[in-house]
């Protein structure tokens, strides 16, 4: 049986926990269709200048955790980001 823990949720991501069991719909004989998983991180970065507004701090975050120091007093940070689209199908 799955926990019915939400202690460790801070995302509130199982907010429609079912305690039943897992909502996979099994086929006609009973067997459950193959099922893969991911684990999904999500990281968070962000400037926390709140402690010392002139030597603000990169902060990072991993999954709700507490924010830990990645870089302190940032002169000159600057954010290059490009996105690709893949190229269309034809049908």
């Amino acid at each position: 049986m799955p926990s019915t823990s939400t202690a460790h949720d801070n995302g509130n991501f199982r907010n429609d926990f079912d305690p039943s069991g897992p909502r996979i719909a099994s086929g006609a004989n009973g067997n459950y269709p193959a099922t893969s998983c991911t684990r999904v991180w999500m990281i968070t970065y962000f400037l926390d200048a709140t402690a010392d507004p002139k030597h603000p701090m990169l902060m990072r975050a991993v999954n709700f955790n507490a924010p830990q120091p990645v870089a302190e007093t940032l002169e000159n940070l600057q954010f290059l980001t490009i996105l690709r689209m893949a190229p269309r199908q034809r049908r």
